[in-house]
């Protein structure tokens, strides 16, 4: 039992960043909840309904990480899946559906992740706004210096001629 309780933390530790990586933790829910979807794919009777609750109290979860990226590759995802999916659709299917985006919708808006999202559309998020700095250097470095320019590192260069 001890060689368990010993094992177990390092498998949790993902890449070296530790057990509360919050990014780590939303990506690994939003995978669960896409998982649920292909499960009830596959079992259409009652795997639908029981799909749709546990979804839910996932995405409760992913709220709580308040992870944008994870949220955001959720939506598309989730979306897409739906769309290419061929599930059946019925008025009771359709009721839920809706009625359970309805209560994701509300969860999301009483979330802190709904303000953390306004203020990155709105541009005044300091993490995302450098993060789109850094991304759109690093292709003005992929047009401007195709073959590289000799130094060590990429970060180097960014340093030297991109950074604000």
């Amino acid at each position: 039992m001890n060689l368990l309780l010993d094992i177990v933390p390092e498998r949790l530790d993902w890449f070296g960043y530790g057990i509360s990586s919050a990014n780590r933790t939303a990506a690994f829910i939003a995978c669960a909840i896409l998982a649920l979807w292909v499960f009830a794919a596959v079992f259409k009777k009652m795997g639908f309904y029981v799909c749709i609750v546990a979804s839910l109290v996932l995405f409760g979860f992913l709220l709580q990480t308040q992870s944008r990226g994870a949220f955001v590759s959720l939506a598309i995802s989730l979306a897409a899946f739906l769309c290419l999916c061929g599930f059946t659709r019925n008025k009771l299917r359709i009721f839920c559906m809706a009625a359970a985006f309805a209560v994701a919708f509300f969860m999301y808006l009483n979330s802190t992740l709904s303000l953390r999202m306004s203020n990155m559309a709105t541009l005044q998020s300091s993490s995302a706004n450098c993060r789109a700095d850094i991304y759109l250097s690093g292709l003005k470095m992929i047009t401007d210096i195709p073959n590289g320019t000799g130094e060590k590192s990429p970060s180097q260069v960014y340093a030297n001629w991109y950074q604000n």
